[in-house]
């Protein structure tokens, strides 16, 4: 079954550390995979979940509108 989960608000309520705990519960809880997108122009949420970033989804758009 697909589940998703998507946080939207102001800035500063909390949205990247709740999206965190959720991401790792889902983890931990569950076997599968989860994918976890940052869409926020200064995203962080790898941090948050302590990983290292490869590219953005602002990178993705710039690499699409080089091609056309």
């Amino acid at each position: 079954m697909t589940v998703t989960i998507a946080l939207a608000g102001k800035g500063g309520v909390g949205k990247t550390t709740t999206a965190g705990i959720i991401i790792k519960y889902l983890v931990n809880s569950q076997a599968g995979a989860v994918l976890a997108i940052d869409a926020d122009p200064s995203s962080n949420l790898n941090m948050v979940l302590g990983l290292d970033l490869e590219w953005t989804v602002g990178d993705i758009r710039e690499g699409l509108l080089d091609q056309v």
